[in-house]
């Protein structure tokens, strides 16, 4: 689902920043956060919501600093496992 804000990730950091977020009540731990950096889609899994504008990934994000970003957030429910 499209999210409330926008969001800025700086280089090799795990903290994401939002400004106008709600990340309290429409993030969840274990859930994806999609944003694109130019037409590049990026992934990340929401670690821990620290605040309404702050949130740990579980893995730093490796491209440069970046501010004004629009995002998605997707319920880690919303993933069906598949099974061999």
């Amino acid at each position: 689902m499209a999210a409330t804000g926008t969001i800025a990730l700086n280089a090799n950091s795990l903290t994401v920043t939002g400004s106008g977020t709600k990340f309290t009540t429409e993030a969840q731990v274990g859930g994806t956060l999609v944003t694109y950096i130019g037409n590049v889609p990026y992934t990340f899994v929401v670690g821990a919501i620290n605040s309404d504008t702050s949130i740990t990934l579980t893995a730093n994000y490796q491209g440069s600093n970046v501010s004004g970003q629009s995002f998605s957030l997707i319920d880690r429910g919303a993933y069906t496992a598949i099974t061999a």
